[in-house]
């Protein structure tokens, strides 16, 4: 509620005009912040949902002006990270490159050290032209220690990657060839700059929503129904078959701007 909701109702309160742009909208277990999401959707001038589902849901919360678009991340240009620079190790490796994307602590780390990185060590070893890209997209001080503590556990070399930007992040994974994640956008990112990309998903509904909007969901599978031998099975598989981003969704997603435009534009009146 603090971080979402809590804006547009003081928004509400003063009279002030909301957009919602590129966002998901999805149900929840709570009666408070279901009538919340209903009044915001129901007071605002434009919605605009980035899936088939949100734009549903929106409909039947009563919300007017709705439009389905798509993640406005497929509307990233690479000229917005040409400049960033990538550890030496990553720049000079003339290896195939691995992106293993990690958490910020060894214990939000258990499944990924349980489920996710013995299939990585099954495929490189199948792989070894392969070396893995330890990252996060998330800072934290201590990452040096976490990806040590990790490096312990992969077989394949290891480097790693410290977090400090995401242009910089979006630069590491540009210079990757397989992606392998268990949350959304870095999945996204991949996606958008056309990597091989694999899903072991932690947040399940959003992730099944965006690699079916793909055309790809035979690439996902939610962490709860891991097994090993499919994971390396999801890996020998599209290991080298790069995602390609119908172009209606990068068209989509460089329409969210054009719509938040035409919304400012509107207001340019009145504030």
């Amino acid at each position: 509620y603090l971080r979402y909701f809590h804006i547009g109702i003081r928004c509400i309160l003063r009279k002030i005009p909301m957009a919602i742009c590129a966002v998901e909208v999805g149900s929840t277990n709570s009666r408070f912040i279901y009538l919340v999401e209903k009044l915001i959707l129901k007071k605002s001038k434009i919605i605009i949902v980035r899936n088939d589902e949100s734009y549903n849901y929106a409909i039947s919360m009563g919300a007017q002006n709705v439009i389905c678009t798509a993640d406005s991340v497929f509307a990233l240009s690479k000229s917005m990270f040409d400049d960033y620079s990538v550890p030496s190790l990553i720049k000079s490796d003339r290896s195939k490159l691995l992106f293993l994307h990690v958490n910020r602590s060894v214990y939000e780390n258990k499944q990924i050290l349980e489920k996710i990185v013995p299939i990585v060590n099954e495929f490189c070893l199948n792989h070894p032209e392969y070396n893995v890209v330890v990252g996060m997209d998330q800072y934290t001080s201590n990452q040096k220690d976490i990806f040590d503590y990790l490096a312990n556990f992969i077989t394949a070399p290891t480097i790693f990657n410290e977090y400090n930007d995401p242009f910089q992040l979006c630069k590491t994974i540009d210079m990757c060839d397989l992606i392998v994640t268990h949350k959304l956008h870095v999945g996204i990112v991949g996606a958008h700059l056309g990597k091989s990309i694999i899903s072991f998903s932690g947040h399940t509904s959003k992730i099944e929503r965006l690699y079916k909007q793909l055309n790809i969901p035979s690439r996902t599978v939610p962490l709860k129904k891991l097994s090993k031998e499919l994971g390396v099975q999801m890996l020998e598989r599209y290991h080298d078959e790069p995602v390609e981003v119908p172009k209606e969704v990068r068209d989509a997603a460089k329409s969210n701007f054009s719509h938040l435009e035409c919304f400012i534009k509107q207001l340019s009146g009145n504030y």
